[in-house]
């Protein structure tokens, strides 16, 4: 269970970059999509979801 975890954090990872790369405008969607989920995440206020919302603001500064 954990390899598969690691290779879809890895695959999630490398297609946000890929992503990212396309233009600015999918660049700036990209980022709206992650600041998105990032408060979706953090209204629950639930440990695990506030834990996911961390993780997922380490993409904010490759894409900012």
């Amino acid at each position: 269970m954990e390899v598969d975890l690691h290779t879809a954090l890895a695959l999630a990872r490398a297609s946000t970059r890929a992503l990212l790369e396309l233009s600015p405008l999918a660049h700036r969607e990209i980022v709206e999509a992650l600041q998105h989920e990032i408060a979706v995440l953090e209204g629950h206020s639930d440990p695990l979801s506030l834990a996911a919302a961390n993780a997922v603001k380490q993409y904010l500064p490759e894409a900012a």
